[in-house]
């Protein structure tokens, strides 16, 4: 976790020097709602196709930008989620795991804003970036045709290529401050991947 840490403030840092170069009104921003993850694959090692599903988890997130006059905006972005294992699916079988999975995120993003007024912004874009996961080693009870069996999620720390793409729309509601209400589809790895609504406040410089 450590490890994974300093991976991403040293990535963020890369961000940052970019953004700062952009022309334009740079803001910061903070937000947070709601991670709804799909199902995880998490084959073992002979490939059997082991899967998992998860509960309603949550994201939090800070941010650098530039709002630039042709309506582009880039940003860097690192964001914290968090979410808990349901059920751990083998063949037809299933059973309740106990066990949490975070990631850590640093993504290098570009929006771009339709000005519908002088205070409403929709905005569309997407990102790439580095995502450090940890999960938790959890063993869960499996019971095939009266014998039972004890299996283990065997994924723990790993640092892998990160996606995200999202919509939404930003208010004004001062010269200075920014509501953002956003969706935002974010995935790692082939096997990870979520769909995230979001409030966050913009303060423009």
């Amino acid at each position: 976790m450590k490890k994974g840490s300093v991976l991403l403030a040293m990535a963020a840092g890369l961000l940052l020097t970019g953004t700062a170069h952009a022309a334009g009104k740079p803001y910061i921003g903070i937000a947070g709602g709601l991670m709804l993850p799909s199902d995880s694959n998490l084959a073992n090692s002979v490939g059997e196709p082991e899967r998992v599903s998860y509960k309603a988890g949550y994201t939090i997130s800070g941010v650098v930008g530039i709002r630039t006059e042709s309506g582009f905006r880039p940003e860097a972005e690192l964001t914290y989620k968090a979410v808990d294992m349901d059920q751990f699916k083998y063949y037809s079988l299933s059973a309740p795991i106990k066990a949490d999975e975070e990631v850590f995120a640093a993504m290098a993003n570009v929006f771009y804003d339709i000005k519908v007024s002088s205070h409403v912004f929709p905005y569309l874009g997407g990102g790439i970036g580095v995502a450090t996961y940890h999960i938790d080693h959890a063993p869960i009870l499996v019971v095939n045709n009266g014998f039972s069996e004890t299996r283990i999620v065997a994924k723990d720390n790993d640092t892998v290529f990160a996606y995200q793409a999202g919509a939404g729309v930003n208010v004004a509601i001062s010269r200075h401050v920014m509501v953002d209400l956003g969706y935002r589809y974010f995935g790692f790895d082939s096997d990870f991947e979520s769909h995230n609504l979001q409030v966050g406040v913009n303060y423009q410089f």
